[in-house]
């Protein structure tokens, strides 16, 4: 894999614009779950590729971020897509499931810290128990 990415830099020295060869660029970082060099591979290769190609490159780059993790800029790409092309109805569903997926995030951090503090105060209460417990014995 290291030598195709080698190869394929060194195409792109003397072929700057070709969006085939960013393409397996994206492809290879990707497979090496190198997401970030992924991303600015396919984001170049969108820049410079025929309208017929940008399509297929824009859902290529919705994945990448998606599957890094990355929820919040796999929906603005996501979004960006269905605008451009609002009869893409897989890729619709996947926009709102981003969507979910972005708004949930917001709110497990908001539930998590309420459960944190709910834990803790059954911690408390626990460790008040506990310490009951212990003066008692003593």
């Amino acid at each position: 894999t290291e030598d195709a990415k080698k190869a394929f830099e060194a195409y792109m020295e003397k072929h700057p614009k070709d969006a085939e060869a960013l393409t397996h660029l994206a492809d290879i970082a990707a497979e090496a779950g190198d997401s970030e060099d992924a991303a600015a591979y396919y984001a170049k290769a969108i820049e410079v590729a025929d309208e017929s190609e940008q399509q297929g490159l824009r859902k290529n780059l919705v994945a990448i971020y998606e599957n890094a993790g990355d929820f919040a800029s796999a929906l603005k790409e996501a979004e960006s897509y269905v605008a451009d092309y609002p009869k893409d109805t897989a890729m619709q569903k996947e926009y709102e499931f981003l969507q979910t997926r972005v708004e949930n995030n917001t709110g497990d951090a908001a539930t998590e810290n309420v459960d944190d503090g709910t834990d803790a105060n059954a911690d408390t209460s626990a460790d008040t128990s506990d310490a009951s417990t212990e003066g008692n014995g003593q």
